[in-house]
């Protein structure tokens, strides 16, 4: 009797841990993105909603709050590198760097002759990467110009377009619209720029963290989404065309009127999956711009 009761509790114990390995396999992974280029990454996850459920949010500032939410109500989060490090640094989150999903696609845009040095320069986001980056590449260039802070792009496309600067700094796709609409050039690559300082072909942008819980009970199915990941990225960038052929939900769920813009400049956007611990030179050489170091605590491996 005593036997087969043990028979039995060994029988049980077997089915629950089948049953917690499945619960492992088929997790659905929930994952918060801002709107803009990282979100075209999703675009087969929102399609074919089996793996993980997207939410798109407008901005940095949702994204910003969810990290610091000590509930984890995601399970990964797209988010700025140099605002998530900060946050980490300073003990704020218990979420980890698990990957990149965007690298820099900023350049400096104006009439195709003008002169750099002594030029107005209208620059969005001064104290952000695109503020930090241009200004550090600019002195490495010993390029000296005066400096118009503005909030936001879209701030710094009106100064250009108004005759108030003379350059302007931009990032695609929507530098595109200045090229085509406004006669605008690229005068100044920044990515090749950083490329002949530091040898290293981009700068991360952002990032892909894991909360604690789901790197611990769920590991294998954040290996299936950065999969998927590089198999969008790719699809995307063999046959870009395909993007505007997504359904009018999916668009809305992105936030976006039209793909074409992200069609059009797919190779410009500075997208290329890949875990962070393939790149973590690349990392840490740009965060050390901002006096950040990733440590090794903040890296799930």
């Amino acid at each position: 009797m005593k036997l087969l009761k043990f028979l039995s509790m060994i029988l049980v114990a077997g089915l629950l841990l089948i049953g917690c390995q499945t619960q492992v396999s088929t997790a659905i992974v929930n994952v918060l993105v801002p709107t803009g280029a990282p979100s075209v990454l999703f675009v087969d996850m929102i399609e074919n909603p089996g793996l993980a459920i997207i939410d798109v949010v407008n901005g940095a500032d949702p994204v910003m709050s969810e990290l610091l939410n000590p509930n984890n109500a995601y399970d990964m989060i797209v988010a700025p590198i140099v605002s998530a490090t900060k946050l980490q640094m300073e003990g704020k989150t218990t979420y980890k760097l698990i990957g990149i999903v965007s690298w820099g696609n900023l350049v400096i845009l104006g009439p195709q002759d003008l002169d750099l040095n002594n030029a107005k320069l209208g620059v969005f986001a001064p104290q952000g990467v695109p503020g930090v980056i241009s200004r550090h590449l600019l002195e490495k260039e010993g390029i000296s110009m005066e400096v118009q802070a503005v909030g936001t792009m879209a701030d710094a496309m009106a100064l250009y377009v108004g005759g108030h600067v003379d350059a302007v700094l931009m990032a695609y796709p929507l530098a595109q619209t200045l090229i085509e609409k406004h006669d605008a050039h690229v005068l100044l690559n920044l990515q090749e720029v950083y490329e002949k300082h530091y040898g290293q072909e981009n700068y991360p942008q952002a990032g892909i963290y894991v909360s604690k819980y789901f790197y611990e009970y769920h590991k294998s199915r954040i290996g299936v989404v950065m999969n998927q990941l590089t198999t969008t990225h790719n699809l995307n960038l063999n046959t870009p065309n395909r993007l505007n052929n997504i359904r009018g939900a999916v668009k809305d769920k992105l936030m976006m009127d039209s793909m074409e813009p992200m069609s059009k400049n797919y190779e410009s956007l500075g997208l290329f999956p890949c875990y962070s611990l393939e790149k973590l030179n690349e990392l840490n050489n740009f965060l050390n711009l901002f006096d950040l170091e990733l440590q090794s605590s903040m890296i799930a491996r």
